[in-house]
């Protein structure tokens, strides 16, 4: 009898083990596994840089390669000086009679003169398609007949939001999340605000919950599109499904032409945070001073 209490104790203390180095080891793979998760997730470049060569969840690697593979009836070319640079020189200029100069970024930080170039480049029957929270004072001068009266611009506070089109063809609605290191975090954003109180010249042709963010203005024998929400063109965003097709309809109102991908006007990067997002900090303000 005795040796069985003890043959029990005996079992009893082996299973305690044994558990415990189950519990260790497992525990240690646990631990190892969210580790490497958290190393892999800090390895990102979580950063809004809207780089075309940047595989990184913010970057414009995505779109760039659309240009180049998938969109017909287009052909793509980079611009990788300034503005200025580029319309100064003929040489640089590419000859065809339907160009769309093509800009995403936080903000379109461009001088009163690079401003001008641009809209005479529209003016002769070329499109301008401007994806930015942040436009240069006097290019939205030129396109909001009131803007000396109101900001252009609204925002609204989330850490994600809907889009749609105005378009009955195009039912569907995309959420957009903004995520920085894997976390779901609150940002601005942005939309505009004539759409609602005002009007305003253009055509609304989507719309960031209830407020126009894509527009379509005339402009001489051109025209100019503004999409207020640069994070949509971005690799995170277009490698869902939901996110490709949002990017295509797009895409859809651009007529057929040779694209100028501007790789060159990127100044103000975006950590995902909203302490970026004041418009007080933004260097095309600055620039307009001048």
């Amino acid at each position: 009898m005795a040796i069985n209490t003890s043959m029990k104790y005996v079992i009893m203390i082996v299973l305690v083990l044994l558990l415990g180095c189950v519990a260790y080891f497992f525990g240690e793979s646990n631990q190892d596994n969210v580790a490497i998760r958290e190393r892999t997730v800090e390895s990102i470049n979580w950063e809004k840089t809207y780089d075309s060569k940047s595989k990184h969840p913010y970057g414009t690697f995505f779109i760039r390669r659309i240009f180049d593979n998938g969109l017909e009836g287009h052909s793509v070319h980079d611009i990788n000086v300034s503005v200025q640079s580029y319309f100064d020189s003929t040489e640089m200029q590419i000859k065809l009679d339907n160009v769309t100069y093509f800009f995403v970024g936080k903000s379109l930080n461009l001088y009163n003169n690079e401003v001008d170039s641009l809209l005479r480049f529209v003016d002769k029957g070329n499109t301008m398609f401007l994806a930015a929270e942040f436009l240069p004072n006097h290019l939205l001068k030129e396109i909001f007949y009131n803007y000396n009266d109101y900001n252009y611009y609204g925002y609204t506070n989330d850490s994600s939001i809907s889009l749609s089109f105005e378009d009955s063809r195009f039912t569907g609605e995309y959420e957009i999340a903004n995520e920085v290191k894997g976390k779901s975090k609150t940002k601005r954003w942005y939309n505009i605000n004539y759409g609602i109180e005002y009007g305003f010249d253009g055509r609304t042709i989507g719309k960031a919950g209830y407020r126009p963010c894509y527009a379509e203005f005339k402009y001489g024998d051109g025209k100019i599109l503004i999409h207020t929400i640069p994070q949509v063109f971005t690799n995170r965003y277009m490698s869902s499904e939901s996110g490709k097709e949002y990017v295509e309809t797009v895409l859809s109102y651009f007529s057929s032409s040779a694209i100028l991908f501007d790789n060159y006007t990127h100044y103000a990067y975006d950590d995902g945070t909203m302490e970026i997002d004041h418009p007080e900090n933004d260097f095309s303000r600055e620039l307009n001073s001048l």
